[in-house]
């Protein structure tokens, strides 16, 4: 068999992911090619093994279904007693609520149960053909009404293993099509991190692969959510394939990992290193593309971009006539100078009016506010009637721009669009010349393939380099309908300073890197869908394809390779960041071992390398409020607000590890800043100073205060010892602390084992506190 290297289309991102996860296809942003419907022409394999056109024509219509509305209606009250009296509002073919409309062959339900003067809607999706019930969530934020049992906080009565057998069981009710053999659960799945957190109503979550002909299919998982009652309160899972290609591959295992070696693509960029949505510093790495291969034909799945020995290729964006002048004022622009720039660059049009603008902070930029704009027509109440625009307030750039007014941009059999890709372009390159500073010198265009006759508008994409290496995150995404009208712009440009990249040492050739990359590959062969080239594209039918999908090992959450050191790096901290510790070889027998076990169970603590956990090391200031941070919302260090302060403290700045827990607690309300005063993260925290803390995080300190006035003195016999005599005398009268041999003990440092007690014994006292401990509803 000959192996063939083709062009091929990177997995799509859209724009946040761009500025969060690192990969190869970080250098082109999501919103580009999947917004580019029908661009790609997908090559899959026919049952009996050869490559065929894979681009059906066949639009599911009502006809196809072979579940009546009536009996999809039926699966849902069956699985979910709650709903059983449930009216049912809306049952329609297809899912028609998005555009381009999805080509799927599914009934889309919306039922509602109204008691008292409290109404809720309930929105599921059942599979026409084959009745498997695909989506289904009895409530976002708990549960509601006397039809439904109420949340229930830790301790659940079901255990993890028994949710797990009822998500299991309840996967084969609600998918007659799949037997036991066909799912598999994958506990690496960084969805179980996001939703397990131990305060609030208790949730497992369980993902699982599923399998066809033994094959593993690619994006085709299934995800549950198990209440701490034993109630299945959620059902996820993609629109499946009718229909699958043989599971012979032509191409051998070995065949398969020989080109793949011998076509090894990685790329040398700036990669930032990112914990929420801030950059605490910059890497020079190498990022490795790990691309599919059809194991039929032997060929790249790629039909969008040209590849060269590093990936994808380049070429310079020419200087236009017009330029980039930006805004030269003091202070800021106003939102109608800011509204110009735009009008200018887009030709709005005069029949829509700026009607909503607000000024606020980018999230992805430090140097100042943006304006967010929006024009309306007079059907402004109709859903899409409206073109969208953020412009930075300080320098007149172009952050981004949506018009989601409806066109028909569907290219008719025979027909011409109005403009060429040739002339689509030369006016993207103007407008970008334009809009993006310096664009001819920082700029290069991503070389995409020859285009598809099927699409609907025309898409580029735009790279932005710094001393000839591409500057990760840093693209521009410009979507053109066949009218020539601009749909969409979005620029991503970090502000990280020339001198920061530069004082960045490249000491690791790409050949060591490359080396490093591989041995920690694996193939494995699955189905993979067409969409995966272009997951936008709904409209199209969902084809499978058998291919060799290539990932990595050991280590698939730190998927770069650092150009400094030659060490594997991770690009995006998040409260998944530990979720695979391994069971602690350190507390058995330890007094607090259940507590320990549970904090670990939960990604509240972690085991070191060689699988401790270190229970009697003392705790920080800044170690405590991580902690807490996590036992209440696993993924904290994403969780911002728009007025969040840049410096809480004098020693605490974004660049600083305790940042993000800092911060989650003065927006908890456990901390108030004070730029002027020292946290102190590094500081081992006291017994005397963990009641404080305690207690500030039960929301008691009102109450605290007012007994430190009352209270004459403490019952302990080290009383004197103690200052803060209010918190002490609540902490232990609610039991968050204990007291020994009649003392408190309030200088003794605090371990992880007794932080531990402590966050569990808070977590038992919830639903006996008259707040909750935490407003951040992760539900």
């Amino acid at each position: 068999m000959v192996l063939k290297k083709m062009k091929r289309p990177f997995r799509m991102l859209s724009r946040a992911m761009l500025t969060t996860v690192i990969s190869a296809s970080l250098l082109v942003p999501g919103a580009a090619f999947a917004a580019e419907q029908g661009t790609t022409t997908a090559t899959s394999v026919s049952k009996e093994g050869s490559s065929t056109n894979s681009k059906a024509e066949h639009k599911y219509k009502e006809a196809d279904a072979k579940i009546t509305k009536d009996e999809a209606v039926q699966r849902i009250r069956k699985l979910f007693p709650h709903l059983k009296d449930a009216e049912v509002q809306s049952v329609q073919f297809g899912e028609v609520n998005q555009y381009p409309i999805p080509n799927e062959n599914v009934w889309t339900i919306i039922m509602q149960i109204t008691e008292a003067n409290e109404s809720r809607s309930y929105r599921g999706k059942v599979a026409a053909d084959t009745g498997d019930v695909l989506s289904f969530q009895l409530s976002s934020s708990g549960y509601s009404g006397e039809r439904q049992p109420k949340p229930l906080n830790y301790p659940p009565k079901v255990s993890k293993e028994q949710a797990r057998e009822l998500a299991k069981a309840f996967i084969l009710q609600a998918s007659p099509s799949l037997k036991t053999n066909n799912i598999n659960e994958n506990t690496e799945d960084r969805y179980i991190a996001y939703n397990t957190s131990l305060f609030g109503p208790v949730r497992y979550s369980f993902a699982y692969d599923v399998y066809a002909e033994g094959v593993k299919v690619q994006g085709g998982d299934i995800r549950v959510n198990v209440d701490g009652n034993g109630d299945i309160t959620e059902i996820s899972r993609q629109t499946p394939a009718s229909e699958f290609p043989s599971s012979k591959p032509k191409l051998t295992l070995e065949q398969a990992s020989k080109f793949a070696k011998d076509n090894q693509m990685a790329e040398l960029q700036y990669i930032p290193e990112r914990r929420g949505a801030r950059t605490t510093k910059w890497f020079l790495a190498y990022s490795p593309l790990l691309y599919n291969i059809d194991a039929q034909s032997g060929q790249i799945m790629d039909h969008v971009h040209q590849l060269g020995e590093s990936g994808r290729t380049y070429k310079s964006v020419p200087a236009t006539a017009s330029a980039y002048k930006g805004f030269k004022g003091q202070a800021d622009m106003t939102s109608e100078q800011a509204g110009k720039i735009a009008e200018d660059a887009f030709s709005i049009p005069k029949d829509l009016k700026l009607s909503d603008t607000s000024l606020r902070s980018d999230w992805g930029n430090t140097k100042g506010k943006v304006w967010t704009l929006n024009w309306m027509g007079e059907e402004q109440q109709r859903f899409g009637n409206s073109i969208y625009a953020v412009i930075h307030a300080k320098e007149g750039i172009v952050i981004s721009y949506n018009n989601s007014q409806y066109r028909d941009n569907s290219k008719k059999d025979g027909s011409s669009p109005a403009i060429s890709r040739e002339d689509a372009e030369k006016k993207v390159i103007d407008l970008l010349n334009k809009v993006y500073p310096n664009a001819s010198q920082e700029l290069k265009q991503v070389v995409a393939s020859d285009s598809s006759s099927n699409k609907t508008n025309y898409s580029f994409t735009f790279q932005r380099f710094y001393k000839d290496i591409p500057v990760s995150g840093d693209t521009v995404s410009i979507n053109m309908d066949l009218q020539g009208n601009i749909s969409n712009y979005n620029a991503n440009r970090s502000d990280v300073a020339d001198k920061e990249l530069d004082a960045i040492k490249h000491a690791v050739t790409k050949e060591q890197a490359m080396e490093k990359i591989w041995n920690n590959t694996k193939l494995e062969l699955q189905y993979a869908s067409s969409r995966g080239d272009n997951p936008g594209n709904l409209a199209e039918p969902n084809v499978m394809n058998l291919v060799y999908v290539q990932s990595l090992k050991d280590n698939p959450n730190t998927p770069i390779v650092d150009a400094t050191d030659g060490k594997w790096k991770k690009q995006w901290y998040d409260g998944a960041e530990n979720q695979f510790s391994i069971n602690p070889i350190d507390i058995k027998g330890h007094a607090a071992e259940k507590e320990l076990n549970t904090l670990v169970q939960f990604n509240v603590l972690s085991t070191d390398e060689s699988g401790k956990v270190n229970p009697n090391q003392v705790v920080t200031i800044g170690d405590w409020w991580k902690m807490i941070a996590k036992a209440v919302t696993p993924y904290y260090e994403g969780y911002s607000s728009s007025n969040e302060i840049k410096q809480p403290f004098a020693d605490i700045d974004e660049k600083n590890d305790y940042y993000d827990a800092v911060r989650f607690a003065i927006q908890s309300k456990w901390l108030k800043a004070d730029i002027a005063q020292k946290l102190n993260p590094e500081q081992e925290v006291t017994r005397e100073q963990f009641a404080s803390y305690l207690v500030t995080v039960a929301k008691y300190s009102k109450v605290s205060n007012e007994l430190a006035s009352k209270l004459p003195s403490v019952p302990y016999s080290d009383a004197s010892q103690i200052t803060n005599k209010g918190d002490v005398w609540l902490a232990v009268q609610l039991g968050l602390l204990k007291t020994k041999d009649g003392k408190f003990n309030p200088k003794d440092k605090v371990t992880r084992a007794d932080a531990a007690v402590a966050i569990m014994n808070l977590v038992y006292m919830q639903g006996k506190f008259d707040q909750n401990v935490t407003n951040h509803n992760m539900y």
